[in-house]
């Protein structure tokens, strides 16, 4: 098993943060001309940006399993945590979300003469909780959330075999991957039958892409030293990579960014490996990823209406724009973060989960 160090725990904060900051890039919107210049540059950081959430996963499931050798209750203890630190964020997050959609009808429709009309946001809420695939303009952060908590639930079953033999952890986190294809087909695909659309169905719910990242991580953790490590990397970059050339056969063209990630998570996981100095960032900063990444849909949405209503779009139209929504967007999640720590001390355990 890989021991934590100092210098191993300040790459994983660092690895977070750098993350948190590439999904607000994600969902940040700008407006470019196509193959412009401008156009690549938003196009490449994207690109990057897509290997956020994966390498969230695989950093969740590396922590997950540090004291699975040491302590026989690991797994009482580790879901004990996540309780804290993930699903009482979620329902937090949730309701927050489920409000400001449920606000946003009730002003619509006053504006517009309308009846209120609430269905929308039962969708949104039934969609926060799993139970209904639809796709929302808010509550987008929030699957991760879910996602993990359930992986955490089901990963006695991987680690017991993960432990006895490594190796299958690789194989088992590939067949993830390539089913996470098949599903993500099944669910967007019109004309599918009872199964499939059963397959996509859990594969919005599950998420078996992120399963593999997740599998990934315990299976390096529980792998050995640091050198075993980087080989056994290599070993799952490459069979990763080939499963994805393999499937990118059977997508459209428009849909082949969907690979970046398997590029570039296992370089991150290369730096995460041993590649990059462990120096330690300011832990304002780093202990604020999740603040970030809960927070800044919300910052966005509220950013977007009010420059829209002062009609000033045009002024943050292009990269320069772009750049900076998403750097004052994180700055102002940082700023409520540590508001809400120093002001509101037992509202920041339930909101940040304690951290």
């Amino acid at each position: 098993m890989v021991r934590m160090n100092d210098e191993l725990s300040n790459k994983i904060a660092n690895i977070g943060f750098v993350c948190s900051i590439l999904v607000v890039f994600i969902h940040a919107k700008t407006s470019v001309d196509c193959g412009s210049l401008s156009w690549w540059l938003v196009r490449f950081v994207r690109t990057i940006a897509d290997a956020a959430i994966p390498m969230f996963f695989f950093i969740s499931g590396f922590l997950l399993v540090g004291h699975c050798e040491e302590n026989k209750k690991w797994w009482i203890m580790a879901v004990g945590r996540r309780i804290k630190s993930l699903l009482v964020p979620y329902f937090c997050f949730t309701l927050l979300y489920i409000l400001i959609l449920g606000l946003r009808d009730l002003c619509l429709a006053s504006r517009f003469g309308l009846n209120p009309v609430i269905t929308p946001t039962l969708q949104w809420a039934t969609m926060a909780l799993g139970l209904h695939p639809c796709h929302s303009v808010l509550l987008g952060p929030m699957w991760y959330i879910r996602c993990l908590f359930i992986f955490v639930l089901i990963s006695p079953l991987f680690v017991f075999v993960i432990k006895k033999h490594n190796k299958l952890g690789y194989v088992f986190a590939v067949l993830a991957f390539y089913a996470s294809y098949v599903t993500d087909s099944a669910s967007v695909n019109p004309d599918v039958n009872l199964i499939g659309g059963f397959a996509g169905f859990w594969g919005f719910c599950f998420r078996l892409y992120g399963f593999g990242w997740f599998l990934l991580g315990m299976t390096i953790r529980l792998g050995g030293s640091y050198c075993l490590c980087i080989k056994r990397c290599t070993f799952a970059f490459c069979a990763i990579v080939g499963v994805a050339l393999v499937v990118s056969q059977q997508l459209a063209p428009a849909s082949l960014q969907r690979l970046a990630p398997f590029v570039v998570t296992p370089l991150m996981i290369f730096s995460l490996c041993g590649l990059v100095p462990g120096i330690s960032w300011p832990q304002i900063l780093t202990r604020n990823s999740f603040a970030i990444y809960c927070l800044h849909f919300i910052y966005l949405y509220v950013f977007q209406c009010g420059y829209k209503m002062l009609r000033i779009e045009q002024y943050l139209e292009g990269v320069l724009g772009w750049v900076c929504v998403a750097v004052v967007t994180s700055f102002i999640c940082i700023m409520t973060a540590e508001f809400i720590r120093k002001r509101k001390p037992l509202l920041a355990r339930f909101v940040l989960g304690g951290r």
